[in-house]
């Protein structure tokens, strides 16, 4: 089940969202906000950050 948007636990899904996903890739990762500043339950990283990261990942699939 789903929280509807702007639920009160939308901060609490992005800060654990945020941990997850730093400690399995290394990224830079925030929460991400909605148009009026409410956080959405959502992360969110720099594309070409991520784009490098996953040009890393399958270089070392090609070994």
């Amino acid at each position: 089940m789903t929280a509807p948007p702007g639920s009160p636990g939308d901060e609490l899904r992005a800060y654990y969202g945020c941990q997850q996903v730093e400690s399995r890739t290394g990224l830079r990762v925030v929460a991400a906000f909605d148009s009026d500043g409410r956080p959405t339950g959502q992360v969110a990283f720099d594309a070409d950050e991520f784009c490098d990261w996953l040009d890393d990942l399958y270089e070392e699939g090609d070994d």
